[in-house]
């Protein structure tokens, strides 16, 4: 590390650099030649044509540079303020093309929501993916590794960057990890500069220089991103500290996610959303009693922590007031992201007892809706109400209800429409009739 830092200041101090982004452009260009990657994004965003459930890629008009990754989930709630942990790492361009499809390939199989993307340049971070957890980054690391192809052909990327087994891992929010390191190392030459310092700069100097400012920020994401460049000049920084670091850094979201899973495994999704809507408007009885919460864990539950982690899942601004829809359409992403919840059977049962209870329908009627919805893949039959219609629409295809079903009744019905019929009388009007 300390090699690599006296040879940026020497390029700092030979060239005359005035700004932090030539710093940047070296941090990402070593171990790895600058080639334009372009003439695979069209062959990408074709080849996930064809798995649209899974996967999202395109070009966003706005910013051609990167080609980009996510899952559906994601292409309409893009979050503005995310605690997502960033994986990246990259190939020589000739085993770019495959790498990529190896990888996201991967993640489609899983079902791991991300947010990723490629830029049109080789970089040693060309591939980034976000992710939503520590257990989804780990099993992607755990995964690239286990693979040959992408293990012998890997990049390395810089050593200021904190890496499990060879891939680099950071928590940064919005900002950018090596960008704000650039930032922090220009700061450092300059001051070197200018108190005319001129024997090698060190480790240790750089982590003495950063400290006052890691103290003295007041932006979140900074704070966290000064820490591990702190930890890493210390030589501090292994898996259980990062994951110290995660857990703090999504400390009220991961607080409460869990409360909603442990509530809907025990009372069901309509208990977490009377629990949630209440919450908001200062009553968190329904919330946390029945945790047997103390009063410690409870401090974190103001109903501004919950109103602005709703926002930033959903991407609004702060701005926005949250109706009842925003709050069906948070508990259900949560909820299947936590894979613990509502199910895409889940999703199903709620849409069509709610539907018939607005309608009043009876036995005729619901079979022929949900006949509707398989045979004629029509998702008007659902009622747009706590913007079910909507969350099917995402969430269920009219051509996976039937293997879904056979797969819960392990084939035990002869044809479709038994297996329909049976899964009405059972999962909705025995379970409307509980009400």
């Amino acid at each position: 590390m300390n090699e690599f830092l006296r040879y940026l200041e020497k390029i700092y101090r030979e060239n005359n650099i005035t700004d932090y982004k030539t710093i940047y452009s070296l941090l990402i260009t070593s171990n790895i030649n600058r080639e334009n990657i372009e003439e695979f994004f069209d062959k990408w965003i074709k080849v996930y044509s064809k798995r649209k459930k899974d996967i999202s890629v395109f070009r966003d008009d706005n910013w051609r540079y990167f080609c980009q990754f996510m899952h559906p989930v994601y292409k309409e709630n893009l979050p503005k303020d995310n605690k997502m942990i960033k994986l990246y790492f990259s190939f020589h361009k000739p085993f770019m093309d495959k790498a990529a499809r190896i990888i996201f390939d991967y993640l489609c199989k899983k079902k791991i929501f991300h947010i990723s993307k490629i830029g049109s340049y080789t970089r040693n971070d060309s591939i980034v993916i976000r992710v939503n957890n520590l257990d989804d980054a780990r099993k992607i690391i755990r995964f690239v590794n286990g693979d040959s192809f992408l293990k012998k052909n890997m990049v390395s990327i810089n050593p200021f960057v904190y890496q499990e087994d060879g891939i680099g891992i950071t928590i940064d929010g919005n900002n950018s990890y090596n960008s704000e390191l650039a930032k922090l190392l220009f700061k450092y030459f300059n001051f070197r500069k200018i108190k005319k310092i001129n024997t090698p700069p060190n480790i240790m100097e750089f982590r003495n220089f950063i400290s006052p400012l890691y103290v003295n920020t007041r932006d979140e994401s900074l704070k966290y991103i000064y820490s591990m460049v702190v930890n890493m000049l210390d030589g501090a920084m292994n898996k259980d500290k990062f994951s110290l670091l995660v857990d703090n850094y999504q400390g009220n979201e991961k607080r409460l996610y869990m409360i909603m899973n442990t509530l809907y495994l025990n009372y069901g999704a309509d208990y977490v959303f009377l629990a949630l809507k209440n919450a908001l408007k200062g009553d968190y009885k329904l919330l946390i009693d029945k945790l047997n919460f103390d009063e410690h864990e409870k401090r974190f539950l103001s109903s501004s922590s919950i109103e602005g982690i709703i926002k930033r899942n959903l991407g609004y601004n702060n701005s926005k007031v949250l109706d009842q829809n925003d709050l069906i359409a948070f508990i259900s992403k949560i909820l299947y992201m936590e894979k613990n919840a509502l199910n895409k059977i889940d999703i199903l049962i709620e849409a069509i007892k709610e539907t018939s209870l607005k309608h009043n329908y009876d036995l005729d009627k619901i079979i022929l809706l949900l006949n509707l919805f398989v045979k004629k893949q029509s998702y008007e039959v659902f009622t747009r109400d706590n913007g079910w219609r909507e969350l099917i629409r995402k969430y269920i295809s009219p051509n996976e209800v039937i293997p879904l079903l056979r797969n819960k009744y392990n084939d035990s019905y002869s044809n479709d429409n038994d297996l329909l019929m049976n899964f009405i009388l059972q999962e909705v009007i025995s379970q409307s009739k509980k009400r």
